[in-house]
């Protein structure tokens, strides 16, 4: 069968992978390769020295070739005079490949008598994919080298690039007719990867610039390399700006390709034997403002003969960022076996431009032979191929017992296929008659404008049709989802755990006792605060008035944000009876660090916070937020400042910003809370990349973006069992501390580094559209299901490293439009994208996140217990 088929050809591979004898090697820094190989040293034997002839085999013969060494005559001298047209040669063999970095000849002393040396030489180098000698020619395009002056002194000649090679011939050369004799010494090492050759598309041009690979040795036909191997194999970084120039010319260490054909750059490797990978290492550049970048996403594709490569490659993604440095990149290959090695790399920007390539694996010993390819093929045809005619039941043949099976399993599947069919049209019919399900309400107005948004009558025709959404379950027993709840918390009195409805603040039935006062510590009178629950009869509905998002009168933009007062929209009673002391703070213990934002009745500010525990002991001192109300208030900006301190002061949990103080007794009334050292998310990971970057800047791995993420479902799962709604979840408006410590926050709007974030309607309400769910959008409805929404674009920013804003391709107007196409399921509908570096199953967690019905998003209880489980065994220390 297919599955067996493709189960046999595993378990070759995996057999042949604990059978194999490794040997384990790493890339060579080509540059710091310089020693002697063996000629003086004797290590290469006489038998591994030839020539093209000798004057006399037993005297001058190739043997006495040995740099410094005074036997016999003395040197190695050729039969035939050299002129130009005479072709004779000393050539060294070696067992394996190795890499010649410099060579050192020197003429015939014969201890005193000799006469011969060589002014002028070539060199010659053989691989194992050649079918002929190539002759060596250096970066300044020279195939000629000086040579001696005199038959003692041995002169030594760098070779840049390097050769990389088993066999090496020193050629001598002369204009006129000369005789000569050498000794000589070839200095280099091993060369352990194993590679022979790699095959590319020639580089291009840009401008006066030449990014074609200037020094390979193969065959170049119609643009294109094979058979050699070049400048990403010779041991050259480099810089980062791909324009400067280190005397062979700008930019001669890269090799460019152009974004205007293909997607992607291919590159065939070939080694000398089926080798395990476990890596590859790609130095690249990234200089962002000339639109060159780090490819955005890498296919590695593995051959045993090179015809047929295994048709699953290992796909690696790369997050994009914008430090303009050039990077070692890391490419895991999970020891996959092969001898050649096929990369597709795919352009993020423009240019792409690559350094060096190397690769570290080991050799594989076995029987390894281009059958394996072919068991690449059969694997393939599985799939498509057609049944065996003999394979077919021939009923005529079988007893009759057979063809009663085969009826009543027939029977029986068509059975059951009826009671599935009536269970599926029994279920669509409860959803169509449950009123919590009914979406297909039309919009007041099908077609709305931004500036519809801030209209009040617009919030009033919304508040009526959002009836239709109250309550919503947060569980419904009719969903097919792959997130389930895995048990129950005890909700908090007067929220049924079938309601996800967030309520204003006076919205709630008047308990049955006042609610406490809250109580500040300070030697003047207490600041009260009376406001109770009950206050308000009028408002107990949920939209009773229609508020801005931000509201252009009252505290500072206090928290009062979409549709409420507060951005942590009201809890429930049991959580309000609580009685909550909040300490005093006296401005002197207070130094003003930064100023994070301001707005029009106050400013935020970032602060040290000094406190001692008694006289004698030193200030503790921590970073804090301190936001300040205006010198002259208006009474409703101390009133939302009242209710602000009453919401926040409550809030106990270890991933939710603390209220430290407040500061009463002086002028102008201030609001204390936590700050953490590395400020906002957003910030932080700009100024991170992904750990397959190995250059010196501060990385990320997947594991830690989970674990901040985690700590963010673990917040908003606090505020959800307190039925708050954040309704502002964005990197931004998340803190980092140490180890990758993470706590929400809501700073960010007073910033104007994140006013880019917000679209301003005409009446001044700003609205972060491009996080926040189609229902709160277009119906002005705020649950903890819309928050669900903004976590997953939150989520999305964290795994892109925050490298862009979401939907940057959208206008405000042109992103309103796309939530009225999801409004309206007319299919046209677009979804922030799978990031590269996110596997399936946070992709799938995201797209529940942005289902169409709020009621068929999973809660912050499945979020968090999921991504837990995805993080196990992490730890940031």
């Amino acid at each position: 069968t297919e599955w067996t088929g493709s189960l046999q050809a595993t378990m070759k591979m995996f057999i042949l992978s604990l059978l194999s004898i490794l040997t384990r090697c790493s890339s060579i820094e080509l540059g710091g390769c310089n020693v002697p190989l063996g000629m003086e040293s004797g290590a290469i034997p006489d038998e591994d020295i030839h020539a093209s002839s000798t004057h006399d085999i037993e005297n001058v013969g190739p043997s006495s070739a040995r740099l410094n060494i005074e036997s016999a005559g003395g040197a190695w001298c050729p039969s035939s005079q050299i002129t130009q047209g005479v072709y004779e040669f000393l050539e060294i063999r070696f067992k394996q490949m190795h890499v010649f970095s410099s060579v050192e000849v020197q003429g015939r002393f014969g201890n005193g008598d000799g006469l011969e040396f060589a002014k002028y030489f070539r060199l010659e180098y053989w691989r194992p994919t050649f079918t002929e000698w190539r002759s060596y020619v250096n970066r300044t395009r020279n195939k000629i080298f000086e040579g001696n002056v005199n038959t003692y002194i041995a002169v030594q000649r760098k070779l840049d690039p390097p050769i990389i090679g088993s066999r090496i011939r020193i050629v001598p050369y002369s204009v006129h007719a000369r005789t000569i004799c050498m000794r000589v010494e070839v200095k280099g090492c091993p060369f352990h990867d194993g590679l022979v050759s790699y095959a590319v598309v020639q580089g291009d041009k840009r401008g006066e610039i030449d990014l074609e690979d200037k020094t390979y040795d193969g065959v170049v036909k119609a643009n294109f390399l094979s058979k050699g191997i070049g400048q990403l194999i010779d041991g050259k970084l480099g810089s980062d700006s791909f324009r400067h120039d280190e005397g062979q010319g700008k930019g001669h260490e890269w090799i460019g390709w152009r974004n205007d054909t293909k997607p992607y750059v291919e590159i065939t490797f070939e080694f000398d034997s089926v080798r395990n990978f476990s890596a590859a290492y790609i130095f690249m550049n990234n200089q962002y403002s000339k639109d060159i970048q780090v490819f955005s996403q890498a296919k590695i594709y593995f051959s045993y003969g090179g015809r047929i490569y295994n048709p699953e490659p290992v796909t690696i993604p790369y997050a994009s960022d914008r430090m303009e440095h050039a990077r070692n990149v890391t490419l895991r290959l999970k020891h996959q076996l092969g001898r050649f090695v096929k990369i597709h790399l795919y352009f993020a920007s423009k240019w792409m431009l690559i350094g060096e390539v190397s690769f570290s694996s080991s050799v594989a010993v076995g029987n390894f032979s281009e059958e394996m390819d072919q068991i690449l093929i059969e694997v393939q045809n599985d799939w498509t191929s057609k049944p065996n005619s003999n394979t077919v039941f021939n009923l005529a043949d079988d007893d009759q017992t057979y063809i009663g099976i085969i009826i009543g399993v027939l029977t029986a599947f068509i059975f059951l296929l009826c009671a599935l069919m009536f269970l599926i049209v029994l279920r669509v019919g409860r959803r169509k008659s449950s009123p919590t399900t009914t979406l297909k309400t039309p919009l007041p107005d099908e077609n709305i404008g931004l500036k519809d948004i801030s209209r009040p009558d617009l919030y009033n025709t919304l508040t009526i049709r959002a009836s239709l959404y109250d309550p919503v379950a947060n569980e419904d027993p009719d969903r097919n989802s792959i997130y389930t709840e895995p048990y129950k918390i005890s909700m908090p009195r007067g929220h049924s755990p079938e309601s996800c409805t967030s309520y204003e603040y006076a919205i709630p039935e008047p308990p049955a006792n006042p609610p406490p006062t809250i109580h500040f510590q300070t030697g003047h009178s207490p600041f009260l605060l009376k406001k109770s629950v009950g206050d308000s009869p009028s408002n107990s509905k949920v939209y009773a008035e229609p508020e801005k998002y931000y509201p252009k009168s009252g505290y500072c933009k206090n928290l009062q944000k979409v549709g409420g007062n507060t951005t942590y929209v009201v809890p429930s009673l049991e959580f309000l009876r609580e009685d909550i002391v909040v300490p005093e703070i006296s401005r002197s213990q207070l130094k003003i660090l930064e100023k994070l934002g301001e707005g029009d009745f106050g400013d935020v500010h970032m602060c040290e916070l000094g406190v001692s525990q008694s006289d004698n002991d030193p200030p503790h001192v921590s970073l804090v937020a301190v936001k300040c109300l205006g010198l002259d208030p208006q009474d409703s900006a101390e009133v939302d400042f009242q209710r602000e301190v009453k919401i926040l002061a409550r809030l106990r949990d270890p991933n939710i910003v603390q209220v430290v103080g407040i500061i009463t007794g002086e002028s102008p009334l201030a609001l204390v809370v936590e700050y953490l050292p590395f400020g906002d998310l957003n910030e932080y990971l700009k100024s991170h990349v992904s750990d397959t970057d190995l250059s010196n800047t501060k990385s990320l791995s997947y594991g830690a973006l989970i674990f901040m993420a985690t700590q963010i479902a673990s917040g908003m799962k606090y505020l959800e069992s307190l039925n708050f709604v954040h309704r502002d979840l964005a990197t931004r408006n998340c803190l980092v501390g140490h180890n990758f410590s993470i706590k929400i926050s809501d700073f960010a709007m007073w910033r104007s580094l994140y006013a880019g974030d917000y679209f301003k309607t005409n009446d001044g309400t700003l609205l972060p559209i491009k996080w926040m769910a189609w229902e709160s959008v277009l119906l002005g409805r705020f649950t903890t299901k819309s928050d669900v929404w903004s976590f997953a674009v939150t989520l999305w920013e964290i795994l892109t490293f925050a490298r862009e804003q979401p939907f940057k391709e959208l206008d405000d107007e042109e992103v309103l439009e796309n939530l009225t196409r999801l409004y309206h399921e007319d299919g046209s509908q677009k979804l922030l994208l799978r990031p590269c570096n996110c596997p399936k199953e946070i992709g799938d967690l995201m797209r529940e996140c942005w289902k169409r019905n709020p009621v068929e998003r999973p809660n912050f209880i499945e979020i968090h217990l999921f991504l837990q489980r995805k993080n196990l065994g992490y730890s940031p220390c």
